[in-house]
C-alpha cells in the first residue's frame, strides 16, 4: 500500500476503531480500500458543510443543541464525536476520494437522531454519518476560537470532543508511521530488525 494510501484511509481507520472504543490494528488499514468507503462529495457540497459546522451556533439556538447533547448516553456520545470527526476530516480538500461514512452496523443502544443510514453507491452498501440535526449540533463543538460566552454549557462536551478527536489523530499517525515503515522494508528489500532489547546480553 503507498503512502498516499496509508494517509487516506489511516483517519478513516482511526475513526472506525475509536467509534468502538478500541484500538486501530494494522491489519485492519492493510485490508482497508477506497472502495470500503463512502466516495467523495462534490467540493462545493463539502465547502457549505463545514461552513456551517464552523459557525457558532446562536444564543437562541444553543440551549436545544447543549441540551441535545447532553441528553446522548456516554456510548451515543462516543459514536458522535467519531462520526464528527470523520465528517470533518473527509470534507477536506485533501481527502476528496474518500466521503464521510463509518460501517452502517451501529448497534441499537449507540443509535441518536444525530446518525443518519446512507447508500452512496448502487452496490447497496449502507454507512452511518451524520444527519442535519448532527451536524446543527457539531456547531457546538467544531469551530475553533474562543466561542461565546452563552455556550458555556458545552464547554465538557468540547473537552471530551477535543480528547477523542487528538486520540484519533494520534492513532492516524501511528498507523501512518507503521505503514511507511513497512513499506521502506519492503521496498528496501531488507528485513525489519526486531527493537534492541536493553540491559540484556
Amino acid at each position: 500500500m503507498s503512502d498516499r494510501m496509508y494517509d487516506l484511509i489511516a483517519p478513516k481507520t482511526a475513526a472506525v476503531a475509536s467509534a468502538e472504543g478500541r484500538q486501530a490494528s494494522r491489519s485492519e488499514l492493510l485490508e482497508s480500500r477506497e472502495r470500503d468507503y463512502p466516495p467523495g462529495s462534490p467540493p462545493s457540497v463539502n465547502r457549505a458543510i463545514l461552513s456551517i459546522l464552523n459557525t457558532w451556533p446562536s444564543e437562541q439556538e444553543a440551549p436545544e443543541l447543549i441540551n441535545h447533547l447532553g441528553s446522548l448516553t456516554p456510548e451515543q456520545k462516543q459514536l458522535f464525536y467519531s462520526l464528527l470527526f470523520d465528517d470533518v476530516e473527509y470534507r477536506d480538500a485533501d481527502s476528496h476520494a474518500v466521503g464521510p461514512g463509518l460501517p452502517a452496523d451501529v448497534d441499537e443502544k449507540r443509535w441518536s437522531d444525530l446518525l443518519e443510514r446512507f447508500t452512496p453507491t448502487t452496490d447497496s452498501r449502507e454507512f452511518v454519518g451524520l444527519s442535519d440535526k448532527g451536524r446543527q449540533v457539531g456547531r457546538l463543538l467544531v469551530p475553533t476560537g474562543e466561542p461565546p460566552a452563552y455556550l458555556a454549557g458545552a464547554a465538557p462536551f468540547r473537552q471530551e470532543f477535543d480528547a477523542r478527536r487528538r486520540e484519533v489523530k494520534e492513532r492516524t499517525a501511528e498507523i501512518q508511521r507503521r505503514g511507511r515503515e513497512q513499506n521502506s522494508g519492503a521496498e528496501s528489500g531488507q528485513p525489519r530488525q526486531p527493537p534492541r532489547r536493553q540491559g540484556g546480553t
